[in-house]
């Protein structure tokens, strides 16, 4: 892998975006409960819903009905926000 050299700018436009980022999710911190942080983990590790059920002893609809509150609850729009916000977990 080759890294790409950057201006000090960029490094500032990157600072105040992945700060953004931990302040809009450390927000969200406690909104979700146990089993949701865990799933998210899960999802975060490119789990499907299917692999998560097997991993956890439920139903697969019981990680779907998650999945959906995981959503609704954190305001997610893409696997992508999920992803994002359980780096900051």
């Amino acid at each position: 892998m080759e890294l790409e050299i950057v201006d000090n700018s960029t490094l500032v436009k990157l600072g105040k975006r992945v700060y953004h980022m931990k302040k809009t999710f450390e927000i969200k911190k406690g909104v979700f409960t146990r089993r949701e942080t865990e799933i998210i983990k899960h999802m975060a590790d490119g789990l499907t819903s299917d692999e998560i059920s097997a991993e956890l002893y439920i139903s697969k609809n019981t990680v779907d009905t998650h999945r959906k509150n995981i959503y609704r609850k954190g305001n997610f729009k893409s696997i992508r926000d999920v992803v994002l916000y359980s780096l900051f977990l």
